[in-house]
């Protein structure tokens, strides 16, 4: 597991160098055109994600296909010079077997670059990630809400075997930065991987 770990950071480093380098050398299609691009995110990968407070955070390690729950679906605004704009939006519905349920919602304001050549092209990210969650227990005295910021980005590859439709693969993080309760610990929230994805442009 820790080298699986160690070669999901090393990606997440290596594919920042292609992507500058691919920019230089221009290109057009995705990346060079007004449109929106729908994204479905976190489909099939790597994901380690940490949540909680104190003795209660929880860390789960994730290979395959993954919960939808863990998924993303994302709305960006494409421009021609490359430079995009959108956010991320994902929730989750938990009934734990103990008792009571939990709901999260994942908010994440993204500004980006893409470029293309031919069927290949990148696509890198950046912003603020907001995950707010409450408990509800067996009674109100149980109940508790919560409020996480990190800073996520996604670095990834576009594979575009047919125009305007595309697979994305590559790394994202959100490195947690601060969080609130309305009662106990301060929370954390983090999670990094090695994912694929969906894609497809409206024009």
């Amino acid at each position: 597991m820790k080298r699986l770990k160690s070669s999901v950071f090393s990606c997440m480093l290596l594919s920042l160098a292609p992507a500058s380098a691919w920019a230089q050398d221009g290109g057009g299609g995705f990346g060079a055109r007004d449109s929106f691009a729908f994204t479905v995110e976190n489909v099939f990968g790597y994901v380690s994600t940490s949540v909680g407070a104190g003795d209660k955070t929880v860390s789960v390690d994730t290979t395959g296909l993954l919960p939808p729950y863990w998924g993303d679906v994302g709305l960006f605004s494409m421009s021609p010079g490359g430079v995009n704009w959108g956010a991320l939006l994902g929730f989750e519905h938990l009934i734990p077997k103990d008792g009571g349920n939990g709901t999260s919602a994942k908010l994440r304001p993204r500004i980006g670059y893409a470029t293309s050549k031919n069927w290949l092209g990148f696509w890198l990210r950046g912003g603020p990630s907001f995950l707010f969650a409450h408990e509800s227990g067996d009674e109100d005295s149980d109940s508790n809400s919560s409020a996480m910021l990190a800073l996520g980005f996604e670095a990834y590859a576009v594979m575009m075997p047919v125009d305007h439709v595309g697979i994305l693969l590559g790394p994202h993080a959100d490195i947690h930065l601060l969080g609130s309760a309305s009662k106990g610990d301060d929370p954390s929230y983090s999670s990094y991987g090695l994912s694929l994805g969906l894609m497809g442009e409206i024009w």
